[in-house]
């Protein structure tokens, strides 16, 4: 079993692929991939195939094919979408991408199309407060959780 681990260096625009020994933990470089715009959060989907990298800069989300083999990165499209996401993730499913927007107080749910890239227009754009820092499914795919870091004690249905 191969232990490989993804880590986006923004202040360079790239993600730097690194593979870890399981018996120690260190750390050894294999590759890095450049990026169109400065990478923040990425998410693997469940079967370890599929990459989704946030490009803050440039406010798309840029998809990567994994190389089961090595854990090298092909990147096989990229999406504009509303705003710079600061947190991405998957449903239970994989077949949506919520994302939270600091900045901009929301969270979307993107389509994952059949081509694994991320559909363009979001099926949900939803205003919640100020500084949205995350969004996550339940285990039952039901319900989304959004954290802010400000003030807002609330619960939205």
């Amino acid at each position: 079993v191969q232990y490989i681990a993804y880590f986006s260096i923004s202040g360079e625009n790239k993600i730097s692929i690194y593979q870890m020994d399981p018996e120690t933990g260190d750390l050894s470089l294999l590759s890095h991939v450049t990026v169109d715009g400065t990478p923040a959060p990425l998410v693997v989907d469940s079967e370890q195939a599929y990459l989704y990298a946030g490009l803050r800069s440039t406010e798309q989300i840029a998809v990567f094919e994994i190389n089961q083999s090595d854990g090298q990165l092909t990147q096989i499209g990229q999406t504009k979408i509303q705003s710079n996401s600061c947190y991405i993730t998957l449903d239970q499913s994989d077949n949506f991408l919520l994302s939270a927007y600091y900045g901009a107080g929301c969270v979307s749910v993107h389509q994952i199309g059949n081509d694994k890239l991320v559909v363009a227009d979001p099926i949900s754009w939803i205003e919640t407060a100020e500084h949205a820092h995350c969004v996550m499914t339940d285990p039952t795919n039901r319900y989304a959780f959004v954290p802010h870091t400000v003030e807002p004690n609330m619960i939205c249905q």
